[in-house]
């Protein structure tokens, strides 16, 4: 067990812990029932006991994580919305992504950015039935949100720009955080003036990077 999953003294939560640790750090396929149960510090079968196998435990977290990272993301676009209204003023496109791309940098859920990124890009690759039905459960009504916030934020674009730029969007976070080699390898191309471990650094440039992607496009303007 980690030092954090000592601290927990339910043994199913701490199955969930572990799980949900492993699954950030290995991927979903890489780990196993035994890794998972050592993790938690109780026996395989504890597994099966508490939630029937792997997979339907997968399905639990996942589910969690994607329905936790919707909830988080929609109270700062609400935010958004109101301090907008108040003020007499159109929704800011910087501050949408900023509040979207935050979802994934997260400081009180260390690592469920990568989990949260490591499931979208499973699905898109390889799509299964139980992803796919928690993504449209859990973040269709969030993804259309931001949509709609898009096109209020930049009127110059229709439902369809604001959907290719939505897209786009979600593409370059997922990339940006799942790539296993990047730190070395961005460390080495810029002679170690980037590093993916300065997270907030990184954060504020994917953000950058998209905003500047919107207002370069298209009909966006400035």
């Amino acid at each position: 067990m980690t030092l954090q999953d000592q601290d927990i003294d339910d043994p199913k939560e701490r199955v969930r812990a572990s799980a949900r640790r492993l699954f950030a750090e290995k991927g979903f396929e890489s780990t196993t029932t035994r890794d998972i149960a050592q993790g938690a510090g109780v026996n395989s079968a504890s597994v099966s006991y508490y939630f029937g196998g792997k997979d339907k435990l997968a399905v639990d977290i996942f589910g969690e994580v994607l329905r936790r990272s919707a909830d988080y993301r929609m109270a700062r676009l609400a935010d958004l919305k109101q301090a907008a209204a108040a003020a007499g003023e159109r929704l800011d496109i910087v501050e949408i992504v900023r509040s979207f791309v935050g979802g994934y940098f997260r400081n009180d859920v260390p690592g469920e950015g990568v989990l949260l990124a490591t499931l979208l890009i499973k699905n898109r690759l390889a799509p299964t039935d139980w992803t796919a039905e928690i993504i449209e459960r859990e973040l269709d009504g969030m993804a259309r949100a931001y949509i709609d916030a898009i096109q209020q934020a930049v009127p110059a674009f229709d439902k369809q720009a604001a959907n290719w730029r939505y897209n786009f969007m979600v593409g370059c976070v997922l990339i940006s955080l799942v790539q296993k080699d990047a730190a070395s390898r961005i460390q080495r191309l810029s002679d170690g003036l980037c590093s993916l471990d300065e997270r907030e650094k990184m954060r504020e440039e994917i953000v950058d990077f998209i905003v500047n992607g919107m207002h370069g496009c298209g009909q966006a303007g400035t």
